[in-house]
């Protein structure tokens, strides 16, 4: 596992938000760890989410969520907006979201259009239609009323870091 700079800050970057420990009733993933749901952990054959070290949770984002959702092979400010949906709304649905908002053929795979497209797209109108994109998909979950305040500062503050991404891109 070869982490790169781009994960390390797009993993504090969406730490941010998922906190450590948390019970929340109304969550349909169970208890979470940093962000990580007890249904997932399970689906990955770890059954106690309390016992997930640090080391263990960076692993597990990038082999589960960085990777899958080709955020290396994105630009900077794309990567993290993509991460954080990825982690948050789920990485099929991170991936269609990102393809529609670059006009290639909608098909859940990060493979040679959608990153030739995510290139030579400008960069603020890419970000502006991706996180609208993002922002609609979270009103039509049934959960929207309780946790649509924190979905949309998370929203507002990744769209921020990617702005800060574009103006300043990071330094390997």
């Amino acid at each position: 596992m070869t982490i790169t700079y781009d994960f390390d800050y797009a993993l504090r970057s969406i730490l941010f938000w998922e906190g450590g420990l948390v019970d929340d009733e109304h969550d349909p993933g169970g208890k979470t760890k940093w962000g990580l749901s007890h249904r997932f952990l399970k689906k990955i054959g770890i059954n106690d989410v309390e016992s997930i070290t640090n080391h263990q949770m960076r692993i597990i984002y990038f082999n589960y969520f960085f990777l899958p959702s080709g955020c290396d092979k994105l630009p900077h400010y794309l990567s993290l907006a993509v991460f954080d949906s990825s982690v948050n709304q789920g990485g099929g649905r991170a991936i269609k979201i990102l393809q529609k908002t670059l006009g290639v053929k909608v098909d859940g795979i990060i493979g040679p259009q959608t990153i030739t497209a995510s290139k030579t797209i400008r960069s603020q109108v890419a970000l502006r239609d991706y996180m609208a994109r993002r922002a609609i998909h979270y009103s039509s979950l049934l959960n929207f009323i309780r946790y649509r305040l924190g979905w949309f500062r998370r929203l507002f503050d990744i769209h921020h870091r990617c702005v800060l991404l574009i103006k300043n891109p990071l330094q390997q």
